[in-house]
């Protein structure tokens, strides 16, 4: 991974594949929830997009007040995928 003189991320094609794409639900979802633990450096290689472009989503949902939403929607699509593993575990 290229970096520049301050120590962020040059921009290629292969580590940002979603660059100028839009966000989907699944990506926004991801974006929230994984955001309360995670680097945006590795938000965004985890999305395929730029550091600051992951911070600037944020923002946006923060400003539009969509955040709270999207960190519900993470909580519950995590609750599920432990539910069903502690399903399929058990049985």
């Amino acid at each position: 991974m290229k970096r520049d003189k301050s120590g962020r991320l040059v921009y290629t094609s292969e580590l940002f594949k979603n660059h100028r794409k839009h966000w989907t639900t699944n990506e926004l979802i991801d974006l929230v929830g994984y955001g309360q633990t995670m680097s945006m450096e590795e938000l965004g290689l985890m999305l395929g997009r730029t550091p600051g472009v992951c911070s600037d989503k944020i923002c946006k949902l923060k400003k539009n007040r969509l955040y709270e939403f999207y960190l519900k929607k993470f909580k519950g699509k995590n609750w599920c995928r432990r539910r069903k593993w502690i399903y399929m575990k058990n049985y």
